[in-house]
């Protein structure tokens, strides 16, 4: 897969706004995921049921002192 695809959300087919990761490794915009998730607990791409969902994070060096 392009690298530029893989920052798209096959929800709405735009840039991945706020990406979040299910249980089973697929990524989606967080709101697109939370509708879809008003309608059913399953992937949208494997229907694996979503057990959790995690966003990435990030972790700055913490200045020396």
């Amino acid at each position: 897969m392009p690298k530029d695809r893989k920052n798209i959300c096959c929800l709405c087919t735009g840039r991945m706004n706020r990406k979040v990761t299910t249980s089973c490794q697929h990524s989606f915009c967080k709101c697109c995921l939370l509708q879809q998730l008003n309608h059913s607990n399953r992937c949208p791409l494997c229907r694996k049921k979503i057990l959790f969902f995690t966003s990435p994070t990030c972790f700055g060096s913490a200045p020396n002192n």
